[in-house]
Order: C-alpha cells, then structure tokens, then sequence
C-alpha cells in the first residue's frame, strides 16, 4: 500500500514537472520586459504620420514612446530601405520640460546625439539620452526617396512600417498614410495591411489608417494602397500595369486571413467552453469525490476516546495523512504512559575544552528495565529504534546531545531525517489500515487529469499561434489545477468521516472541560491517556493549565499513573514536569528536523482587418532600447 502510494505521488510529480516544463517554454512569447544590461524597457506606443509626396518620395514622422525601468541610456531605430532610392533623416528630436530637444549628429556617444550606420538594407540610428525609472518620447523625422511608384493604370504604396526585428511588445501601433492631391473622391484609395490578424484599417477620402493594439514581438506592419497615378504627378512612370495583380494578390490573403480567423475564432469558442467545462468539472469533482460525508453523531461534546488507536495515527485521520513533531512527542509520552519508555529532566555539566564548562538542562527518554516490543504497533517501534538505537546508545539518549550531533555531522543529520521519515510512513501506513480514507482513483478524476493536459497543450498553443495570451494563460492556468485538484483530492470514508466528527467533539471537550458538571469529568487515570492525544490534537497546553486548578495535588498520587504522578521519579509537580517535557520533545524534534534538513540542503551546489499575407514591401527594421 505504501509503494502504491509512493507511485501515485512520482506520477503526479512526473505531470506536474512536464506541465511546469511547457510553460517555462512559453515563457518567451509571453509578454515579458526586454533586458538591456541592468533595466528593462516598454513600448507603450508608436505612432507614425506618413505623407506621400508627388515625386513618390514618402515624409515620415515617428513618435516612439519608451519607458524605462532602471538606468536607460538611449534607443535605437533601424529602418529598411529595400524598395526605395534610400532614406534622408531630417531630424531626431526629443522634449523636456524646456520644449523640443534636438539630437546632433555625430560619432561622439554622448548624451545629446545620434549615430547612423549602414548595415545593408538597412540604416540604423543610435540615439543617446539618458532616462531612469521614467517614459521619453522620441521623435524621428527621414524622407524615403521613392517610396510610393507610378504604374501605367495605378500608384501604388507598399512600405513596412515596422519590421520583425523589435523584440518586445508595442503597446499600441497607428500608421497615418496621407496621399498628394487637391481633389478626392471617395473610392480613390484602396488599402490593404499586413501583418497581426487583429489589426484595423480605416481607409477615408485622402488617408488610410492602420492601427494594431498590442502589437507582439518581432511582428511586422506594412501598408498598401492604391490610388489614381495622377497623385504622382511628379514621378517617373513605370511601363507595367499593376491593378489586376495586386487585386488578385490581395483576395487570395484576404481569404487566407479570414480562414485563419475562423479557424481562430473557433479555436478560442472551444478554449473558453473547455475552460468552463473544466471548471464545471472541478465542481463536479468535489461533490462526487471531495466533499466529505455528513457524520451522523452531531453532539458537542464527546467525553471519551472515539477509537482505539495511537494519537499519530488520530493525527494523520484529522489532517489527511500529515505526521507533526508533535505526534513524535505524543507517541514517546503515550509509550511512557504504557511503561515501555521513561522520560524525565536532568542536568550535567558540558564539558567545552578550552571554554569554561556548561551546566545544561536536558530531556532523558530511556527505554524501561526489561523493554520488550509486544502491544506495539509498527510505527512505534521504528519511533524507539530510531530515538534510542539509531540516535542514542540503544538504552537512552539525551537530547540537547542529540540536536548539537545533528548540527555538527552530516551523517547524523541523513540518520536523524530517515529514521523520521520511517516513522511518518509507518503511521500514515497505520491509519490508512484502519480505512479512514477511500482508495483508488475513479476514472472521472483520471479523465479530468487527461482533460488537463490536453489543456495545457491547447493554451501553449493558443499563446503561440494565435497570440492569445490571456486566453491562453487562463485555459493553462485552469488546466493546471484541474490536474492537481484531480490527482490531490483526498475523502474520508464515512467510517472515518464519522471519527472525525467525534474527535472534534472531543477535541472541545478538552478545551470546555472546566465549564462541565465535576461529577460527570473522568478520573486523573483517564486524563493520563487524553493528554497524549491533547498534544496531537494541540491543546495540551490548555489541558494541563485546566488540571491543575480542577484535581486537588493528591489527585496525582493515585496508582496506575506514570507521567502524571508524584511517585514517578521527579520531585516537581507531574503537571509542570508534563508540560517542561513534551514542549522539550515538540522543540527538539523540530529543531533537530530543521538542522537535518538544514544540512542535507547545503551539501549540493477598404477598411476591416489586416490580412497574414504581404512581406513584399520596402522598408522594415525595428526599435529597441539600450
């Protein structure tokens, strides 16, 4: 049973590590911050005015706005120039609170100017100003010689306004292309985007709009239009007719781009309906599987032990299968209760070589004259090989010898922590025998584990294909807990359903029992065996407090009691000695966990949408800051 168990919890492991695995992978599509040495940086906006010029060359002004996280020291701007006679910047320019700031041009690097290079197609602009923990807008003025062609039948734009080199999100991205003219009829202009599915197009009497909201990384933006060649005055004629061809062009994108939004579309109907579905799922789940049985007993009180079974297997009932330090303190007082152990405070001197020596006061667990292991259960005495014969001298140990042992040497601590372990294994074994828990996995909560997964797959697809993040994080995320509330879930059987009510119950008995009716409170024998389950149940501090001013001092000299009697080997009060102790115990199990672990851990090291065609215009290039 305990093997079975060990499997069920590597396979949710193993799930858990390949889900976490995947959306380690997406996290570069995310949207993430760009690192540029030691600050990050946003694109809230990019906004960029175009206006055609009659001679076909294209004015342009961008304004980019950045903020940057940290110490940011400038940003730079690459603009392609495939498609075009070459690119004229005009001006580079920024604001402060004492208006516009112009950048000059030269080879400098300092604060205040611009670099240029060419790299292929491709200019790049390097402008330097220092910014911390604040937004800049940056304004870039050029003219593209012949940006805009005259055909026999058309004129035509066909421009990348930005390129698949920017690597972090642009807030908001809105293109303006003006064309030339002094009259306009409406129909003059027909346009065209490429790039993001989401994106808008506004096509008005002299202008068209492009804007994209959320533009991802390494996405491009390019603009076509049509517009009578008359606009181009100015411009050389191209001996070729164009309409037809890029009419044909476009409808075969365009039908392209409204099929993948279908396909989107039904994608995301299914994305949204499956995480409902899973959700409705999980409800489903705790109502069949996760929510516990209605006890039948209902009393307040209840005045005596509910079963007949050790106090950390009582522990394990009350909170689904978790073992506490304090169930070791629990069982070595229960085994002092039943004569198998002995426990009690000393003093010796500590010998501290070249320091002065140390009088300490400490906790002896002693095993009794003649100790045999008959009555006992399997987790009790792994609890005695462990304390006495693994950790001590196989007759006692003491532990303030113990913790400074553990602290010092790795192999007493590795000793210390598997011997624990044996003990919590052994009593989580105990109290599943006693069936308060249902076994097995149906096979809804197999099927929503399943469900999960393909979840996660189909969120990391969501992200990936169609740029979806929130759906897609909210179907991962969903997904994710689908599985693990699936794989977790854990019901007492009405058996143990009904033990629990009645530990409750006597759970509150142990706290009101001083507000009962005297006569009815059972003798000083009986509160013996409570405490040890009081300590479990954490209430033994106020149990003990309460004794004391219920029983008289020569209630503690009735025969039969251990702990709790006078005659049991110590001269102080049993009730004051009961509480030294077994906070003594609590502490030094948890301290000497914490050192155990402590040193396990250090010893490792016209209008409407864009289409998904294009690419086959001039310009690109992208932005980013540094």
């Amino acid at each position: 049973m305990n093997n079975r168990r060990k499997f069920h919890r590597s396979a949710l492991l193993g799930v858990t590590a390949i889900m976490l695995l995947f959306v380690f992978m997406l996290l570069p599509v995310l949207k993430m911050p760009a690192f540029a040495d030691e600050m990050t940086y946003e694109i809230p906006s990019m906004n960029v005015e175009a206006d055609i010029q009659r001679d076909g060359s294209m004015h342009v002004v961008e304004n980019l706005e950045y903020y940057f996280n940290g110490e940011g020291h400038g940003i730079y701007r690459s603009l392609g120039t495939s498609g075009s006679e070459g690119i004229d910047v005009v001006k580079v320019s920024t604001t402060d609170s004492q208006g516009e700031v112009v950048f000059a041009r030269n080879d400098s690097g300092q604060e205040g100017t611009y670099q240029l290079f060419q790299e292929g197609d491709n200019i790049t602009l390097k402008i330097f100003k220092n910014t911390t923990d604040s937004g800049r807008v940056f304004r870039i003025e050029y003219l593209v010689k012949g940006a805009a062609k005259r055909y026999s039948d058309t004129g035509e734009l066909y421009w990348k306004f930005m390129g698949t080199e920017t690597g972090v999100e642009i807030g908001r991205f809105d293109v303006t292309v003006n064309v030339p003219g002094d009259s306009f009829k409406q129909g003059d202009i027909r346009a065209w985007g490429h790039g993001p599915l989401e994106g808008s197009l506004d096509v008005f009497a002299n202008s068209a709009v492009f804007t994209v909201d959320s533009l991802p990384p390494n996405t491009m933006v390019e603009a076509r239009l049509l517009f009578p060649k008359s606009y181009l005055s100015q411009a050389q004629e191209i001996n070729a007719y164009r309409v037809e061809e890029v009419l044909a062009e476009e409808a075969r994108w365009a039908d392209e781009a409204n099929a993948v939004r279908m396909k989107a579309r039904v994608l995301l109907s299914l994305a949204a309906l499956l995480i409902v579905l899973e959700l409705a799922l999980a409800v489903y789940l705790y109502f069949r599987y996760d929510k516990e049985y209605k006890p039948k007993f209902d009393g307040e009180y209840y005045r005596e032990l509910p079963g007949d079974y050790s106090p950390a297997e009582m522990s394990s009932l009350m909170t689904f299968g978790r073992v506490s330090p304090n169930d070791v303190t629990a069982t070595v007082m229960d085994l002092v209760r039943r004569k198998k152990l002995v426990v009690d405070e000393i003093n010796y001197t500590e010998d501290r070589f070249l320091l002065p020596d140390k009088d300490v006061e400490s906790i002896l667990i002693r095993k009794v004259d003649g100790y045999d292991e008959s009555g006992l259960k399997e987790h009790e005495i792994r609890l005695v090989s462990w304390l006495i014969d693994d950790m001590g001298d196989g007759k006692e140990v003491i532990l303030s010898q113990l913790e400074k042992s553990i602290k010092g040497d790795k192999s007493t601590a590795m000793l210390y922590k598997s011997g624990y372990d044996l003990f919590v294994d052994s009593a989580k074994d105990a109290a599943q025998m006693r069936g308060f828990f249902e076994e097995g996995m149906s096979g809804a909560r197999i099927g929503a584990i399943l469900l999960g997964i393909a979840g996660v797959f189909g969120g990391a697809g969501i992200i990936a294909m169609l740029t979806a993040v929130s759906l897609g994080v909210a179907l991962i995320a969903t997904s994710i807990g689908l599985v693990l509330y699936s794989a977790l879930i854990k019901k007492r059987t009405r058996y143990g359903a009904e033990q629990y009510g009645m530990w409750k119950a006597f759970k509150r008995f142990l706290n009101h029992f001083s507000q009962l009716d005297k006569a009815q409170l059972p003798s000083i024998v009986m509160w013996e065996h409570y405490l040890v389950y009081a300590i479990s149940l954490g209430v033994a501090a106020e149990v003990i407090k309460t004794l004391k001013i219920i029983y008289p001092p020569e209630a503690f000299e009735a025969a039969g009691l251990t702990y709790l009697g006078h005659s049991y080997g110590r001269s102080m009060s049993p009730v004051t000695s009961f509480d030294t102790i077994t906070n003594s115990i609590s502490s030094s199990t948890a301290k000497a966990l914490s050192a155990a672990t402590s040193q396990l851990s250090s010893s490792g090291g016209g209008g409407g949408g864009f289409s998904g065609g294009g690419g086959g215009g001039g310009g690109g290039g992208g932005t980013g800051g540094f």
